[in-house]
Formats: C-alpha cells, sequence, structure tokens
C-alpha cells in the first residue's frame, strides 16, 4: 500500500473538466487499497461528504483549505481568479510540509489545475514529485487569431506568454524541473516542459471515463434521412463555433445535413447573429446549456461529432463523443491530434483559416455521403473509449509511481534502514 497526497484545487464528484479529474483521481487511487490523502479547496466539501455517506472509503482523507482571503481583498474579475489560485499553492505547501512530516508520503502529485504556466511547489518537501497532467503549452494557430476579436485580448496574451516569456515563469520553470515525473496532455505541453529543463515526461491524457458508464457493444442509432452533427462546448473565442459555422454553411446544399449547438458562454449572444448571416436557420439549432443527463441523450440522437478547438489540451467532449459511438471530425493539432485514433477521426490540417473552413466541410460532405463509413468509424471511435476508463489510467500511473519510489534516494535511504534493523546484533546476542 503507497500512502500519496494529491493536491487538487479542483475537485468535486459528478463534475465534468478539472472538479471531474480531481475527484476521480482521488476516488480511484482509495478504491486501489493506497491511502490517500486529499488537499482541496472547500467548494465541493458537501458532495464530497454527501458521496462518502452513501459509500464510505476509509482509506480516503480530506483537507479542505479556503484561498487567503488577501488575494480576494486586493485582485478581482480573472486577475483575481489567478491570484487566489497562487495564494492557495502557498497555503498547501504549508500544510503539506507539517502532513508529511506526520505520514511520510511515498508520493506526492498535483492532478489541478493541470495547467503548466502556474506550476506547484509542492516539490519542495522533498518526496518524490508528479505534475499533471498538464496542458496549456498549445495556442492558438496564428492565422486563426482575427477569431478572438476583442472578447480575446486576455487569450491572445496567454499565448504570447507562452512563447519566449516562459522561460522566465519561476513556477513553471522550476516545477517542471524538479518534478520526478510531468505528465502532458499534448505534444506541444511536453516540448515546452522539456525546453523548460523537466527531466521525465510522458504524454497522458487528462481525462477518462467512469467504467460503467461504457457500453457493452457499440450504441446503435435511429436511421435519419438526415445527417446530424454535434457541436458542445463553451462557447469561448477560442472554441472555435465559428469556423464550425462557416464550413457548415459551405456544405452542399444538396445534401441534407443539420447541426445541433449545445453549451453556453461568453460569446452565446452572438450565436443567432451568426446563424442569420451564414443564412443558416434551417440547417442549425442552438439549445444553450444543457444539464448532463440531456447531453448523453444527444450524443445518442446524432451521427457525427464535430469539434472546431482553436487551442485545447484534449477536450473531454472528445472522449465522451467517442464513447456513444460517435465518428469525430476534428482540427488536426493539439490534444485531438496526440490521442484521437486515426480509424475514428478526419482530422482536418490547420492550413489558412479560409482552406482550413473548406477541408472541414469536404470532411462533413464526406461522412453525410457514407453512413456505412461512419458506422465503421464509429465503431473504432467506442473500441479506443472503452480502454479509456478512470481505473485503467490509474493502474498505467501506479506502475509509474512504483518506479519513482525504487529510485528514489528517501526510499533507498529506508530500505537500508530497515535492513540494519533486521541484522542480528552480534556483540548483544540480540537479533
Amino acid at each position: 500500500m503507497m500512502k500519496i497526497l494529491l493536491s487538487a484545487y479542483a475537485c468535486e464528484p459528478n463534475r465534468g473538466s478539472e472538479p471531474g479529474f480531481g475527484w476521480n483521481w482521488a476516488w480511484e487511487y482509495a478504491k486501489s487499497g493506497h491511502d490517500v490523502w486529499v488537499l482541496t479547496r472547500p467548494t465541493g466539501k458537501s458532495a464530497i461528504q454527501q458521496i462518502l455517506r452513501q459509500q464510505p472509503q476509509k482509506n480516503l482523507h480530506w483537507v479542505f483549505l479556503p484561498p487567503p482571503q488577501t488575494a480576494s481583498r486586493f485582485f478581482g474579475g480573472e486577475l483575481g481568479v489567478y491570484a487566489r489560485y497562487i495564494a492557495w499553492q502557498y497555503r498547501v505547501l504549508r500544510v503539506a510540509r507539517k502532513l508529511n512530516d506526520k505520514q511520510q508520503f511515498d508520493i506526492i502529485h498535483h492532478v489541478t489545475w493541470g495547467s503548466l504556466w502556474w506550476g506547484s511547489p509542492l516539490w519542495r518537501i522533498g518526496t518524490p514529485f508528479v505534475f499533471g497532467p498538464i496542458g496549456g503549452g498549445q495556442v492558438t494557430p496564428k492565422a486563426f487569431r482575427n477569431h478572438y476579436q476583442h472578447m480575446g485580448r486576455l487569450s491572445l496574451f496567454r499565448d504570447w506568454a507562452m512563447g519566449r516569456p516562459l522561460r522566465w515563469n519561476y513556477l513553471a520553470r522550476s516545477t517542471v524541473r524538479h518534478a520526478a515525473l510531468v505528465l502532458a496532455t499534448n505534444r506541444e505541453t511536453k516540448d515546452k516542459a522539456r525546453s523548460l529543463g523537466a527531466r521525465s515526461v510522458k504524454l497522458f491524457l487528462d481525462t477518462s471515463l467512469p467504467k460503467e458508464s461504457i457500453s457493452s457493444c457499440p450504441p446503435s442509432r435511429s436511421p435519419s434521412s438526415t445527417t446530424r452533427f454535434l457541436w458542445v462546448g463553451r462557447i469561448l473565442p477560442r472554441k472555435g463555433l465559428k469556423l464550425c459555422l462557416e464550413a457548415l454553411a459551405d456544405v452542399s446544399s444538396q445534401l441534407d445535413v443539420s447541426l445541433t449547438i449545445l453549451g453556453d458562454g461568453p460569446l452565446g449572444p452572438q450565436v443567432p447573429n451568426w446563424i442569420a448571416e451564414l443564412k443558416l436557420e434551417h440547417r442549425c439549432t442552438w439549445r444553450g446549456h444543457v444539464p448532463w443527463g440531456e447531453v448523453c441523450k444527444t450524443y445518442r440522437e446524432h451521427d457525427v461529432f464535430v469539434f472546431s478547438s482553436l487551442r485545447d489540451s484534449f477536450g473531454s467532449q472528445l472522449l465522451e463523443a467517442a464513447a456513444w459511438g460517435l465518428p469525430i471530425i476534428c482540427l488536426d493539432h493539439q490534444g485531438a491530434r496526440d490521442f484521437l485514433p486515426s480509424g475514428a477521426t478526419i482530422k482536418v490540417p490547420v492550413t489558412t483559416p479560409k482552406k482550413t473552413e473548406k477541408e472541414f466541410a469536404a470532411a462533413m460532405e464526406t461522412l453525410a455521403r457514407e453512413p456505412q463509413q461512419r458506422q465503421r468509424m464509429g465503431e473504432i471511435a467506442w473500441g479506443w473509449a472503452k480502454n479509456k476508463t478512470w481505473d485503467k489510467s490509474v493502474v498505467k500511473a501506479l506502475k509509474w509511481y512504483e518506479e519513482l519510489i525504487n529510485k528514489s534516494p528517501r526510499n533507498t535511504l529506508r530500505r537500508k534502514s530497515k535492513s540494519r534493523e533486521k541484522t542480528p546484533c552480534v556483540n548483544c546476542g540480540q537479533g
């Protein structure tokens, strides 16, 4: 049994994205029989306690730490979000040190937020430290930055900061240099971590699925004369919804196709204008934010999943769509390029906006004309997704943990100490 300390700023059951990642790492490690301590915010405390009342887990221990109030007093808006996160990290360091003195952890693992830029100070404790899975090394292709308009200034600044200024980022540089292992969720982040001096970096998907959510065979679909495309996500500049709509406008009028959009966000008010401007009212339906149960139902009611993100570590909805047996059209970059199987996906080259838009439209036309190809691709997608469950991800990570523990100087000292304890004492005649 290992003693594992997790740092999970975002951690909450029955949630997607970062909160779900934090919860699933903790839960699956504990289910595997390891002694797990989790440092997190009180945000998800009530939901966590409710789950634990229903399913007690004696070897899962929680320390709820709110961010220091000083960060909230001096910074507001989005800047305040990051200021609170950094301040929380250093509060966690102080608590983790005291906890480690008592518990003597085998591994310390920072799981959320999964961002290269903000790093983690927990490497300072000296226990083998794992950082990730992280993204953040990916940037928006230069030719597509006009999609950001005035609402994307912070994102454009972030893209600039991930260039040369990254080398002066002490938080990121010190973290990856001292981490025993960095897990990166796309090739761009892996390369950035190496350039900052990381000793060991592995590509590792930042999301997985609950084992019980995967059907025993590829989901079947009711036949339809219309090829039903689906887009799911927050409506942000970097998600590239406008690119997807422009591609849909280029799809031949001879083909009976439709697009359903699920999600809302800062650019939500512009969606009806985009649809009208491109004359897509007869082809496109925007349903805004919908409950998770309805999202799952909608996956099953559609034929193809489209993913047009201009900047994304990976995208949880890609794995969800694959689990529902949907073939996928995406841009050929970042996490989607690195992890999605080619047989389940049409990956559109990222060149110029016009050319990319035309090729995205051509991919939509191909799958609209070829129902048998859709079915084959969907079966491959489902086959890939069924191997991306949380229990399997944790088994893989635990093997790396064991390797790190065996290499650790601290572990070598422990073994020598135990060996001395077991050596008979010749002079006193005691064993």
